[in-house]
């Protein structure tokens, strides 16, 4: 690993590009808004805090109306400029990589932008659209810097400068779990990155056991702890009380309702959600669910086609089966009885959460099927396009590479050799895709919009580790 801190003034060239061709783009296409923009302009209760506040702050400056969102897309096309050549230069910097490494840094960093917006229905120009990936995807490179700067450094004798370091990444995780919940992940990386620095720092016995498992899983949990009470403290200040309402047992029971069959509701106990709710039991909401999505034939019962096809179908129907039937559902019920938008919003989460209990446990096996087809499209998507032949491929490159980086680190251990920094950054890297993956595939299908974080440090650490074989090969 390189820590040289000094900089040349051709290290800012780099910035200078970015910024440029942003704001160039940014100037021809302007901002749009999507589905999702009027919930972070009202600071919906589904959305992370720090985007909505970001708009806000814009919002005060320059008033209601499309100028302050156009300056907000303004600065976060800058963001991700910046965000970028952070992420390249310090790589190429900590990696000791040549000049065509960085240069492959930049391209594979600003690659997502260009794909995002051609693949597109809506031209999804991702640094300027008013969208939370927009300063999302710049926070996730620094944060991915820092969590590589946390695994390759050495442990330094001074615990004082190690701990500010520490502190300094996990502050960093926390904002950017308060922009996208799925940066989540990041704590559980967070925590196995220390693990390995123990590790790597010789600790062994009772001093192991306290520093590289007990802190570090004590800091996991603090920061979990930490976003939960900031989301809880944000809506409290909104008005909307103490509490949070999570979209994610929305998202996971639609699942759940596209493998049920309608005899499933048997399953289903005869309670009312809320005391004070509709008079309408668990079992009715679910019956009125199923009919519906029945109506739009999009239960598994309708699927047909190769695997690829049955996978595009299931995703089709995914985001239906959440609003148009699930919400709709709950919110026919609650509109007479004149509950608020709040009070709206938990009924749904309480609805949701009670009737994927109540189902999970019986269709476990038939979710697992849909489950594991959403990681296998998520993993396809991290490094690639979906397509009826290109998929396999993507597939068996991640788990070729998944493969051999292991066997290269295991080979290092039993012989006692030095894992390699390239063979690190791609256990990173690998640690980062699979948490990512698995968490989104949970709640929700994993389109490219949710997986392109990791598309850039994927290249990237295969180049660094194709180097470092070459190298290997040529010394030998």
């Amino acid at each position: 690993m390189n820590t040289r801190p000094q900089r040349r003034a051709a290290d800012y060239g780099g910035l200078a590009v970015c910024a440029g061709l942003f704001v160039c783009v940014y100037l021809i296409v302007s901002f749009k808004l999507h589905n999702d923009s009027p919930q972070y302009i009202a600071m919906h209760i589904h959305r992370e805090p720090v985007y909505p506040l970001y708009l806000a702050f814009f919002r005060v400056i320059f008033g209601e109306g499309d100028r302050y969102l156009w300056a907000a897309g303004f600065v976060q096309c800058l963001l991700n400029a910046l965000g970028i050549w952070y992420f390249a230069e310090r790589v190429t910097r900590v990696m000791w990589g040549t000049l065509p490494l960085k240069i492959a840094a930049y391209v594979l960093a600003l690659l997502p932008q260009p794909l995002t917006y051609v693949s597109s229905v809506t031209r999804f120009y991702m640094a300027g659209d008013i969208c939370s990936e927009s300063i999302a995807y710049p926070l996730f490179l620094v944060c991915f810097v820092q969590l590589l700067l946390l695994l390759l450094s050495p442990v330094p004798e001074d615990g004082k400068k190690d701990f500010a370091r520490c502190i300094r990444c996990a502050l960093l995780l926390l904002l950017a779990s308060l922009v996208r919940g799925q940066m989540t992940i990041l704590f559980i990386v967070f925590f196995a990155v220390l693990l390995v620095r123990a590790l790597r720092g010789g600790l062994g016995g009772s001093a192991f056991l306290l520093k590289g498992i007990l802190l570090p899983f004590l800091s996991m949990l603090l920061l979990m702890g930490a976003r939960n009470l900031s989301v809880k403290t944000y809506f409290y200040a909104l008005g909307n009380g103490f509490e949070t309402y999570s979209i994610a047992a929305g998202n996971a029971f639609s699942d759940v309702l596209y493998v049920s069959d309608r005899t499933d509701g048997a399953f289903i106990p005869e309670t009312y959600p809320l005391p004070e709710g509709p008079r309408i039991t668990l079992r009715e909401y679910f019956y009125r669910m199923y009919d519906k999505m029945d109506e739009m034939r999009m239960n598994r019962r309708y699927e047909s086609g190769s695997f690829h096809e049955r996978n595009l179908f299931l995703e089709t129907c995914n985001d239906p089966l959440k609003y148009e039937v699930g919400e709709r559902v709950v919110y026919e019920s609650t509109r007479p009885l004149g509950f608020d938008y709040n009070e709206e919003n938990l009924m749904q989460g309480r609805v949701f959460s009670a009737l994927l209990r109540a189902l999970l446990p019986h269709l476990f096996g038939a979710w697992l099927s849909v489950y594991l087809r959403h990681v296998f499209q998520g993993l396809v998507r991290s490094v690639g396009i979906a397509h009826p032949v290109l998929s396999y491929v993507f597939f068996a490159l991640l788990l070729a590479v998944m493969l051999f980086t292991i066997a290269r680190a295991l080979r290092g251990l039993s012989r006692k050799e030095r894992i390699t920094d390239g063979t690190w950054m791609m256990l990173l890297v690998l640690l980062i895709t699979a948490g990512n993956v698995f968490a989104v595939a949970l709640v929700q299908f994993c389109i490219s919009r949710y997986m392109f974080y990791v598309f850039p440090l994927f290249y990237l650490a295969l180049l660094y580790l194709a180097r470092e074989v070459r190298t290997k090969g040529n010394e030998a």
